[in-house]
């Protein structure tokens, strides 16, 4: 569940930690995607807000 209302796009880490890619709502992998705040993933509002801390929007979006 994302941390607040309307924050929908999913920043998420590949196995390794060394990829930072986020995904928005209508991306090929988008519901697939499982946010583990754990693992330094998290949820964000604005596309800004993911690349202003390291993520890259994903290629299939």
């Amino acid at each position: 569940m994302p941390d607040q209302a309307g924050c929908v796009i999913k920043g998420n880490m590949d196995n390794n930690g060394r990829n930072r890619i986020y995904y928005l709502p209508g991306c090929t992998q988008y519901k697939f995607t499982v946010v583990e705040k754990d693992k330094g993933e998290a949820w964000f509002c604005m596309q800004r807000q993911a690349q202003q801390t390291g993520f890259v929007k994903a290629k299939t979006c």
